[in-house]
């Protein structure tokens, strides 16, 4: 081959790589553009990012008053861990520490007080192995009333 044709050949090879690497960086480019676009965060300031801080706040409150009360059952202070479970509870998503109190009740005696959570817990109808286990930890409970009443 002339070296006139290989040169050719090299300026169309080049040519044909930035068009099309031309063309996958503009597709990329409008992916990227409708994503963002898609993905539309609240204007700082306004009713939605007022309420998207509280909610961010209060999961943040709910977690540091999780972690405050297991370093207290931790601790062996069950009632501190108690109370402490209580107000994470009050805070958002009751499973975890209903689930915890449930617990500790059970284990400090409390039984009409674990009963209680685990009807609420039972009532929210969870999974089926979940359901199993906290079914059984019920009946447990029940019995043993049961056998101090007796």
């Amino acid at each position: 081959m002339k070296k006139k044709t290989k040169i050719i050949i090299g300026i169309i090879t080049v040519v044909i790589c930035i068009v099309f690497m031309g063309c996958f960086f503009y597709e990329f480019a409008k992916a990227f553009k409708e994503h963002n676009r898609a993905v539309q965060f609240p204007t700082p300031g306004s009713p939605a990012a007022t309420q998207l801080s509280e909610i961010s706040k209060r999961v943040h409150d709910e977690e540091l008053q999780l972690d405050k009360a297991r370093d207290y059952e931790k601790e062996g202070k069950y009632n501190l861990a108690i109370s402490e479970y209580n107000k994470a509870a009050d805070l958002g998503d009751k499973w975890v520490p209903k689930m915890r109190l449930a617990q500790l009740y059970e284990n400090t005696g409390q039984y009409k007080l674990a009963l209680q959570e685990l009807n609420w817990l039972i009532s929210k109808n969870p999974r089926e192995d979940v359901l199993n286990d906290l079914t059984e930890r019920k009946q447990r409970i029940e019995k043993l009333t049961q056998d101090q009443k007796g």
